[in-house]
């Protein structure tokens, strides 16, 4: 025999045998717990071979597999079961108002808000379409705008924030058939894909000055020219919560005296009572909410309607 075929039979003698873990015969404790898996049983001192417990008998991989799929079925069928009760109803329900169940909310519409056929139907098909749809306001959010728009003999409107025009459309509705709404957003596709066929099909769009720009700018250019200051009735803020403060003050400057503010977002979900969340628009509405209730201007008033509404009546 060579030197190369000695070494060769010299490690077949000694090398290990491996074989599966599985298969590998597990030696139970001295207190008679089984080494597989670390129940107590009655094989102290002896081994569990062969892939089986010594105590139960029980073959180790098909009893993991058959527990893990149960345990998977659980884990699907109690996250299907709260993706149903929970979120899913999100993007084919309406838009609820912040603290109310479904069910109580259903029960608010049905007995106050006496909508238009076509709001109800912008509204669906806002949820059907838009991804974001819980940016668009619930029934109950539009039926007190137009509360607002009544009590006070509106006419011009400034509105921040469209997203589809749900409330452009039920602010238009309720205003005076020569009353405006100056409708300010960013972004042209919503309203134009979604809001305008309901405007036109409400006989409304006459009503609505849509106007694509940063609404700053926007506003800018109303306060540019002097006889729009003090003269708008209402105001509807709803867009970018860091620009709160800006659309506010300058909103304020053109209302008239008796006029109102009306802001959404204000409960902001509860994140307002985070100390965790430290995130722009969180920080941006609480600094907008303690700025509000210490100016002396309005009056004012946090109603937990929508995602909290503060409701600012211009002294």
């Amino acid at each position: 025999m060579s030197n190369s075929q000695d070494l060769v039979s010299a490690a077949a003698v000694t090398a290990p045998t491996v074989t599966p873990a599985i298969d590998a015969p597990k030696a139970a404790d001295a207190k008679g717990v089984c080494s597989k898996n670390g129940w107590s049983g009655k094989c102290a001192g002896g081994k569990c071979a062969g892939g089986k417990c010594c105590c139960c008998g029980w073959k180790w991989a098909p009893v993991a597999l058959i527990a893990g799929a149960a345990l998977g079925g659980v884990a699907i069928c109690g996250a299907s079961y709260l993706y149903k009760k929970y979120v899913s109803p999100t993007k084919k329900k309406p838009t609820k108002s912040i603290g109310l169940t479904p069910e109580l909310h259903d029960y608010l519409v049905s007995v106050s808000c006496r909508q238009n056929q076509l709001l109800k139907e912008l509204e669906a098909e806002t949820h059907q379409s838009c991804a974001r749809a819980t940016m668009c306001s619930p029934l109950d959010s539009a039926s007190l705008l137009q509360m607002l728009v009544h009590v006070t003999h509106a006419k011009k409107v400034i509105e921040v924030g469209v997203f589809t025009g749900f409330t452009t459309l039920a602010l238009a509705l309720a205003l005076p058939d020569d009353g405006k709404v100056i409708a300010c957003d960013i972004d042209e596709k919503w309203p134009n894909t979604i809001g305008k066929k309901y405007w036109q099909r409400a006989n409304v769009a006459h009503k609505i000055d849509l106007k694509i720009a940063p609404a700053t700018e926007t506003l800018d250019r109303l306060l540019d020219q002097k006889d729009e200051i003090g003269t708008y009735d209402l105001a509807f803020i709803d867009a970018d919560k860091d620009n709160y403060d800006n659309y506010y003050e300058r909103s304020l400057k053109l209302l008239r005296r008796g006029g109102i503010i009306a802001v959404d977002n204000t409960l902001w979900s509860g994140r307002v009572l985070d100390p965790r969340d430290s995130t722009p628009p969180t920080e941006a509405i609480r600094k907008f909410n303690k700025k509000v209730f210490e100016d002396q201007r309005v009056h004012i008033c946090m109603v937990p309607t929508s995602d909290g509404i503060t409701i600012c009546f211009k002294i």
